[in-house]
């Protein structure tokens, strides 16, 4: 019998791939506008199989997915599918405490817009996967494209609460993946462990929810080998839910 047990988690970043084939846990306010694509407009995904798509559309959509008030780091992938002259936008949003910071792309041009501060960039290359990354702390937030820091300490959001990805204006055809955000802490520590036993006890996956995140336990019967066991290890270790269940899946349909 080989048991192997994963220090408890804490505070770390659930990765939105999608790659379940869905949009699950995010909402749309405007009631949709938004799907699961595996190639849009040419665009395959940056990572995986899947992302999420927003068509070309004269009014705005957007996805998003609050979170218990906390510091922390959200960033995800943006590819612009086509460049109109109508203030089509594309963008990730992070809502917090006493303010607000936007970075998208609009009409090619990179914009930041922190409360009722716009700031202009240059025009972006389409057709490529752009980084959107925000660093929020106790001093503020800073956001960076493709690694090339835009702000630094904007004080009013010091607390992540709200993340968007999407156009707050007209909407841009467009793609996103991997749209990373802060998980939530288990109210207790809560291990992982994956069993490989010679029986058929405790052989069928289980997915359990503590303190408002999701954390997953597998349990591999005796036909699971070592190295599928290894395959998953390190998605639960960084919190990739949708990879574990689609590991889980191949593993036991």
């Amino acid at each position: 019998m080989l048991l192997t047990s994963i220090a408890p988690l804490c505070n770390g970043n659930i990765v939105e791939g999608f790659e379940d084939g869905t949009l699950g846990g995010w909402f749309s306010p405007q009631g949709g506008g938004f799907s699961v694509e595996s190639t849009f407009g040419g665009i395959t995904p940056y990572q995986g199989e899947y992302f999420a798509a927003s068509a070309k559309n004269s009014s705005y959509f957007w996805m998003e997915k609050s979170i218990t008030p906390q510091t922390g780091t959200v960033s995800g992938y943006i590819n612009i599918v086509e460049v109109s002259t109508n203030q089509s936008c594309a963008g990730l949003y992070v809502n917090g405490t006493g303010g607000y910071a936007y970075i998208f792309i609009r009409d090619g041009q990179l914009i930041w817009r922190l409360g009722t501060n716009w700031n202009f960039g240059s025009q972006v290359e389409l057709g490529v996967w752009h980084e959107v990354k925000f660093v929020v702390t106790d001093t503020g937030v800073s956001g960076y494209f493709d690694g090339q820091l835009l702000f630094s300490d904007y004080v009013p959001v010091k607390k992540i609460e709200k993340i968007s990805f999407g156009s707050m204006w007209v909407t841009a055809a467009a793609a996103y993946d991997n749209i990373s955000i802060p998980g939530e802490s288990p109210a207790e520590p809560v291990s992982i462990q994956t069993g490989w036993f010679d029986n058929a006890e405790w052989s069928t996956p289980t997915m359990i929810a503590n303190g408002g995140g999701k954390f997953v336990v597998l349990y591999a019967g005796v036909a699971t080998p070592q190295e599928k066991i290894q395959q998953y290890l390190e998605p639960v270790r960084s919190r990739q839910l949708s990879v574990i269940q689609r590991v889980v899946s191949s593993i036991y349909d």
